[in-house]
């Protein structure tokens, strides 16, 4: 393949822990599970950071967040990262996303692209006062993708976010094999930054185990949208000129015990060195 198209899906949030893929007993990844047959999978992945904005630095500079150091307050600076680089050699690319560190936060990694499809303009325009948060999901954007795909004559490098695994979960029926109305209640009922109610004493930790459930479906339904991408490519013609990675920018933790004296429990992501934070698909 010479100067193949050049397609980055990042499935938000899925860790390996979790996907069929990996051997889980719930059949959560049966497009990625079907792709791996054909494509390179390494199991033994680490995600570079715990958390979106340090691990996607890092994934599009290769630079370790050791070394980056970014953070909240900090800013990308124009001409470090891969899509940059391919742009300069006549790629067109674009990034697709609900994720609002790649597209809005004054990180600035939308820096790398020279296109940004998001329907969300403001980081924190989905968030009202009662913290509820509502979020196109992953097939908008597979459908976004077949849209810019349609208009390109020249090659292309795309990165795809889906954060249908990220909290809350809005999953749709046909993928939500595993909710129960206990599961469902608690989901309603917590607050957007819940787990720091948990950190700090004022909720118990097992109000995290029944999400799992609701999950897992999710994680199935970042998986079909990963299908629907890859339906879009194939109905293109473009899918064996195109060079297709699949991984995550980090896990998410639901109480796990600890392997280290004073490690806080995975609750999500952001906080914790836990394997389920970092093991990822790729």
């Amino acid at each position: 393949m010479t100067n193949p198209n050049i397609l980055l899906v990042v499935l938000d949030c899925v860790r390996a822990r979790n996907t069929s893929l990996h051997g889980y007993r719930r059949n959560t990844t049966p497009i990625l599970k079907k792709f791996a047959e054909t494509a390179t999978t390494y199991t033994q992945a680490r995600s570079p950071a715990g958390w979106s904005l340090p691990s996607h630095a890092s994934i599009l500079t290769g630079v370790s967040p050791a070394v980056h150091q970014m953070q909240i307050t900090d800013r990308l600076e124009a001409g470090n990262t891969i899509f940059e680089d391919l742009s300069s050699n006549g790629y067109q690319t674009a990034v697709f996303s609900e994720n609002p560190y790649l597209t809005v936060h004054n990180s600035d990694l939308r820096v790398a692209f020279d296109e940004v499809v998001t329907e969300t303009d403001n980081e924190n325009e989905k968030i009202d006062s009662t913290g509820d948060q509502t979020t196109a999901d992953g097939f908008w954007y597979a459908d976004q993708f077949e849209k810019w795909l349609a208009g390109l004559t020249d090659d292309w490098a795309a990165c795809i976010n889906l954060m249908d695994a990220h909290t809350p979960y809005e999953t749709r029926p046909e993928y939500d094999d595993w909710r129960d109305e206990f599961a469902q209640a608690i989901n309603d009922q917590l607050s957007f930054k819940w787990r720091w109610k948990v950190y700090g004493g004022d909720i118990p930790p097992t109000v995290v185990y029944p999400l799992r459930r609701l999950y897992d479906g999710a994680v199935k339904q970042a998986d079909a949208a990963f299908g629907r991408v890859l339906e879009v490519l194939e109905d293109d013609g473009c899918l064996d000129e195109t060079l297709v990675v699949v991984t995550s920018d980090h896990g998410d933790g639901f109480a796990e015990p600890t392997a280290v004296d004073g490690d806080p429990i995975p609750l999500m992501h952001g906080m914790s060195s836990h394997e389920v934070v970092y093991h990822v698909p790729l």
